[in-house]
């Protein structure tokens, strides 16, 4: 009889020792896994693409320093405010630059300002190393009356936002004006529609005007 309430009380003993220590162990753990999905979690909305290993993200170039560069990422969701975040991205010598796709560019040629796609491979969430670099074209619509013309450049005003753009226009311009193919010297002040622009950095180039009156 002894030896057996011996043996109870040992079984006892080891099963609460067993509960405590998943209490003790267990939980930490949980809870830093829990973290690290919602920091994940929270980044995958502005990131293009997100594994294991690999991220693509697109944005704009805040600062530049060395061989490393900060990103700033733009999430917009529909009738909601547009959120941002930085993400530093790390360079080496087997990072590849190119400009709009197709031109072998540096690191040096980077400037603040310009829009990129960024392809690399990370570490956790918050080291990402670029295996390339693509500087690309924004590329905006804008909508508008035509309030001003020149023989290179045109002008809109939004009646909606109030904002006025001014455009420039040249022999490589399609315009199209009641839907009939027109030039640059045909738009007329007062002529409304849509126009098609892209630019790296400063220098914006207008690809299609489309106009009414």
């Amino acid at each position: 009889m002894k030896k057996f309430v011996a043996l109870l009380s040992l079984v006892a003993f080891m099963l609460t020792a067993g509960v405590a220590s998943a209490d003790k162990g267990g939980e930490p753990n949980r809870g830093k896994a829990s973290e690290d999905r919602g920091s994940r979690a929270q980044l995958q909305k502005w990131f293009k693409k997100w594994d294991d290993e690999k991220f693509a993200l697109n944005g704009k170039i805040k600062s530049i320093s060395g061989t490393t560069f900060v990103v700033t990422l733009t999430h917009t969701k529909k009738n909601e405010t547009a959120t941002t975040t930085d993400v530093t991205v790390k360079t080496d010598s087997e990072t590849k630059f190119r400009m709009l796709g197709e031109t072998p560019i540096t690191m040096a040629d980077l400037k603040v300002g310009y829009l990129v796609d960024v392809k690399g491979k990370r570490n956790g969430a918050s080291e990402f190393m670029a295996d390339k670099v693509t500087v690309r074209a924004e590329k905006k619509m804008l909508f508008g009356e035509v309030v001003n013309k020149t023989s290179t450049t045109v002008t809109l005003k939004n009646s909606v936002t109030g904002t006025t753009t001014t455009v420039p226009v040249d022999s490589s311009t399609v315009v199209k004006i009641n839907g009939e193919t027109k030039t640059a010297a045909d738009i007329q002040v007062g002529d409304k529609g849509m126009v098609k622009t892209k630019s790296v950095l400063q220098t914006m180039v207008t690809k299609f005007i489309n106009l009414f009156r």
